[in-house]
């Protein structure tokens, strides 16, 4: 994949959602009916039963819960911090994301990498003559200039010198 060929229209981008399992593909109603999709200026499930006629937003319940960004703004985003082209100048320019939706989004992923890794099984890294690099972003400064590290052990962010293995989401 590369940048010319991600989503250009929100129903692409929310199928390419869909065949990631970031958005759900089918969806059940309260009553145990099956919802259709509809994009339109809203983008929601619908019951279509009568004596329902249920509705709920495509982002309820899943990883975009609470964003408000377009989906194509999403996959473009995802793809651009993967490949590290997310600064908020950058973002700004090319995606019309403002400072702090850039600056939360950035965050957000990061987060989303920390679970992804902290919820694998602890190994074993490094050994006799090699050397182990622990990532800077293992360690965050906040507005306070106290530093935090994220839950999970050291040995989640350290990565073996020379032979650095990122996750690209959505970049493969």
């Amino acid at each position: 994949m590369n940048i010319f060929s991600l989503p250009q229209s929100e129903q692409e981008a929310i199928k390419f959602l869909q065949d990631k399992g970031i958005l759900p593909k089918r969806r059940v109603c309260a009553n145990g009916h099956q919802m259709n999709l509809s994009i339109g200026q809203r983008v929601q499930w619908s019951c279509m039963k009568k004596e329902c006629r249920s509705s709920v937003k495509m982002r309820v319940g899943n990883w975009l819960e609470g964003s408000r960004i377009p989906f194509v703004t999403v996959v473009r985003f995802i793809y651009c911090w993967a490949w590290e082209m997310s600064s908020v100048k950058f973002c700004e320019r090319k995606l019309g994301m403002d400072d702090n939706t850039s600056i939360d989004w950035s965050n957000y992923m990061r987060c989303v990498c920390v679970g992804y890794l902290t919820s694998k099984p602890k190994r074993m890294i490094g050994g006799p003559g090699m050397d182990v690099e622990i990532d800077e972003s293992l360690f965050t400064k906040h507005k306070s200039h106290a530093f935090c590290r994220p839950s999970g052990s050291l040995e989640d962010c350290a990565v073996r010198r020379r032979s650095v293995s990122w996750l690209r989401l959505a970049a493969s």
